[in-house]
């Protein structure tokens, strides 16, 4: 009799498929065959091991802990913290820890980015593509990260500025927001198929 786990992992194989992974066994491990590889039951040290784990241009990047459906993932992010820090020597990284985990019942998904300043699990709609986690490591996206978490022109003390620099600070709070409201989209960007079907969701204020 099939596992929660083994139940939970047939419904997450097609979503990881459908965002541009291939899977692989550890018997039968290529990471050349593909931009994104995404290995089953990878080894860790301490003879444990994650669900998935997730390889761009052969470098480990993320992971994906697979939960029963119905299973709160409250939490969970905590574990996959611990196996971004735990990988074998012989897997190159982008980052170590690895910046990315997902956790997912299969129907329900949630991400954390361990780059943005405060690190906090959220729900997705789909995997992210290979791409879009690339994107995440370049430099414009996690300056844009710390761009957003500066003050705002009604936090800012005004009593020294000149009227122009005020205005100043308005426009660039402008051209930030924009900013911000593209890098929202990239971050929901779903594939073709899932895109026709969602609408994004509005952005917090």
């Amino acid at each position: 009799m099939r596992s929660p786990e083994e139940l939970a992992r047939e419904k997450i194989d097609p979503l990881l498929q459908q965002c541009g992974w291939i899977l692989q066994n550890r018997s039968t491990i290529n990471l050349s065959a593909s931009r994104g590889v995404a290995l089953r039951e990878a080894l860790l040290k301490d003879r444990d091991e994650v669900d998935y784990l997730l390889f761009v241009d052969g470098k480990a990047i993320g992971t994906v802990e697979a939960k029963p459906e119905a299973h709160t993932l409250i939490g969970v992010e905590e574990q996959s913290g611990k196996y971004g820090k735990n990988l074998l020597d012989i897997y190159g990284k982008w980052r170590e820890p690895l910046p990315f985990a997902y956790e997912s019942t299969g129907v329900e998904t949630q991400f954390t980015n361990r780059l943005d300043p405060d690190p906090k699990s959220r729900n997705v709609f789909a995997f992210h593509t290979p791409e879009t986690l690339l994107e995440y490591l370049e430099p414009e996206h996690l300056l844009n990260t710390r761009l957003a978490q500066l003050l705002t022109s009604d936090q800012m003390p005004t009593t020294n500025l000149w009227s122009a620099q005020i205005e100043a600070i308005h426009n660039l709070e402008k051209s930030l927001a924009a900013k911000r409201q593209d890098l929202h989209r990239r971050q929901l960007r779903l594939p073709p198929h899932q895109a026709r079907r969602r609408a994004p969701r509005p952005l917090p204020r």
